[in-house]
């Protein structure tokens, strides 16, 4: 940008198209641009806003996540406050970033060792366990605030109802997070479902895996055929990695199998 009166007419402008994107994708539940398009848009906003501070405020759409959280009159989800603010991930599609991002972690850690895990394009889920026994199930929503979704999360296959390696490393409260999602066999089944029955079917999986987790038909959704992904723990910092492992050794053994990572 030139000037500062182009940059400032190009921030509103990208806040503009970003706010309508973000009330598409998690409101609406239905964008109309790739993950990669939307984050070059934020991307763009985010230099201008570093290039011009002035013309940022706490109402950009990079100071806060998504929009509020999807109802109706019919729905009758009840709200969960995150105890721990579920945010998206920072992401890059440039190798430049990436090396970029190490130089500055070496600033902090000097021999840094990465965890590396597959990215699931799906809908975040927050799970709590206490006492091992999963008791809540919440989606993002709006990164502070999200809905119940307990009833359609339970059916999901390989996701354990109790975890058998709490006495060893966890306290009494642990939250998991992770991605819903429908693989592409089930999608394409479902599909043809609703294509041989005269249905319009749906347009991709992620939306599907969206609408599905809110069902009120309990019944209905486990039809959908669900999967989850758990790549993390909320608010575990230090020993991550070796918790993670713990879990997936002795807890999400058959989770990880229905994910496609192990035999």
């Amino acid at each position: 940008m030139s000037t500062k009166s182009q940059a400032k007419k190009r921030i509103a402008a990208l806040k503009k198209e970003i706010e309508e994107h973000d009330q598409l994708y998690f409101v609406d539940v239905a964008p109309i641009i790739s993950d990669q398009a939307y984050d070059a848009l934020m991307h763009e906003l985010l230099e201008l806003e570093k290039t011009f501070p002035e013309f940022q405020d706490s109402d950009s759409p990079t100071q806060k996540v998504g929009g509020k959280a999807k109802t109706t009159k019919k729905a009758s989800r009840s709200e969960i406050h995150h105890a721990i603010p579920l945010l998206s991930l920072s992401n890059t599609y440039s190798p430049e970033e990436l090396e970029e991002f190490d130089k500055r972690v070496r600033k902090v850690v000097p021999e840094p060792v990465y965890a590396v895990d597959l990215k699931i394009d799906g809908v975040a889920v927050a799970l709590t366990y206490e006492k091992g026994v999963l008791v809540r199930a919440a989606t993002r929503g709006n990164g502070v605030v999200g809905e119940d979704i307990l009833d359609n999360v339970r059916n999901i296959k390989g996701l354990p109802q109790k975890l058998t390696s709490r006495k060893k490393m966890f306290k009494d409260v642990l939250e998991l997070r992770g991605e819903i999602y429908i693989a592409r066999k089930d999608f394409a089944r479902l599909v043809k479902d609703m294509t041989d029955a005269g249905e319009e079917p749906f347009a991709n999986p992620r939306n599907t895996a969206a609408g599905s987790v809110k069902l009120l038909d309990a019944e209905k959704a486990k039809e959908r055929k669900l999967r989850v992904f758990i790549h993390s723990i909320a608010g575990q910092e230090g020993g991550h990695l070796a918790m993670m492992q713990e879990l997936q050794v002795a807890d999400l053994k058959q989770h990880r199998k229905e994910c496609g990572l192990i035999a």
